[in-house]
């Protein structure tokens, strides 16, 4: 790697970016994983929980009015 004015970068500045960036990477990713706990309404940690999805019965019969399909039309 080189600078712009072609001066070699030694490992030392290499390193130090690099400890930077992942600090950066760590900081980014606690502040999205707080956000996503604000919506959480329980305390669940395993990754395929099923307590949040919801189900519709196979049999059900939906209906929509005019006002609704012109939207999607």
């Amino acid at each position: 790697m080189k600078k712009k004015n072609n001066e070699n970068i030694d490992i030392k500045t290499i390193m130090a970016m690099f400890v930077a960036y992942m600090q950066q990477q760590m900081d980014y990713t606690e502040m999205k994983m707080d956000a996503m706990t604000e919506w959480q309404t329980e305390d669940c940690g395993c990754s395929g929980c099923e307590k949040r999805t919801v189900a519709a019965p196979e049999d059900a019969q939906y209906s929509f009015d005019d006002e609704f399909s012109k939207e999607w039309l």
